[in-house]
């Protein structure tokens, strides 16, 4: 039973909806779970051994879900004793047919395989995506270059929540002009409104571009070289310090 509300459009896409306390697909009643009995189920379906599990856009959907799931439920260490890992088929598929350009599971589904299935439901998305791998076989080399492990996702997780909570920090720099684009970048390099704001305390022409600057061992600028860039968050501090206080 999920614990949060079903948007409009995940009930769109899946059929899926919560009404006056009852799970509802495609508007009839049916049978719910606590996650944490779904996922003692999930692990008893796949013992023995340790299983690699198998999801079309894996990354950055089905993975997180589940690990996400596990580690609210204090069942992180049995996933990760039961999952070897994740394959991601999206990319799989991208790599292996570079020339199309449609890599919806129904499209590949149709025009590889043959058919057509009740897309969007968990049982009819799993066997068609089996019947598409069993279908393309793709060979050893191909398939580790798209598998990741748990801990790769709570890595992944852990870096999604720290720029989620630098980003609320500086959402003042839209006011001039700072693009969210940008923004995202500066907040995943690990950087906070109260950085910016020591580096232009510490050099007020030059410290937020050579905050920005920053070579990372890739050889790569921590966010960006273009100094116009720096320029708007060093504008923001200027025009702060001659603001009246409130």
């Amino acid at each position: 039973m999920p614990d949060i509300a079903i948007g409009a459009r995940a009930s769109a896409v899946t059929g899926i909806s919560l009404e006056r306390g009852l799970l509802m697909h495609h508007g009839r009643v049916v049978e719910a779970v606590s996650i944490r009995d779904a996922l003692k189920g999930f692990f008893d379906f796949l013992r023995p051994g340790r299983a690699l599990l198998i999801g079309h856009n894996a990354k950055v959907f089905d993975s997180r879900v589940l690990v996400t799931a596990a580690t609210n439920a204090g069942m992180i260490g049995l996933l990760k004793m039961q999952v070897l890992g994740f394959l991601d088929t999206l990319p799989l598929f991208r790599h292996m047919y570079p020339r199309r350009r449609n890599f919806q599971l129904e499209h590949l589904h149709s025009s590889l395989v043959g058919g057509r299935f009740a897309a969007h439901t968990a049982l009819e998305d799993s066997l068609a995506l089996e019947r598409l791998v069993e279908k393309v076989n793709p060979d050893q080399n191909i398939m580790e270059a798209h598998t990741f492990d748990v801990e790769f996702v709570e890595a992944s997780l852990s870096y999604l929540a720290m720029r989620k909570e630098n980003l609320k920090t500086l959402y003042p720099l839209e006011n001039v002009n700072v693009t969210p684009s940008m923004l995202d970048k500066i907040a995943g390099s690990g950087l906070r409104m109260e950085h910016l704001r020591a580096a232009y305390e510490s050099d007020r022409e030059n410290g937020i571009r050579g905050l920005f600057r920053q070579p990372l061992p890739d050889g790569k600028a921590r966010v960006t070289r273009v100094k116009s860039i720096a320029d708007k968050a060093r504008n923001f501090f200027d025009r702060a310090e001659f603001m009246p206080p409130p």
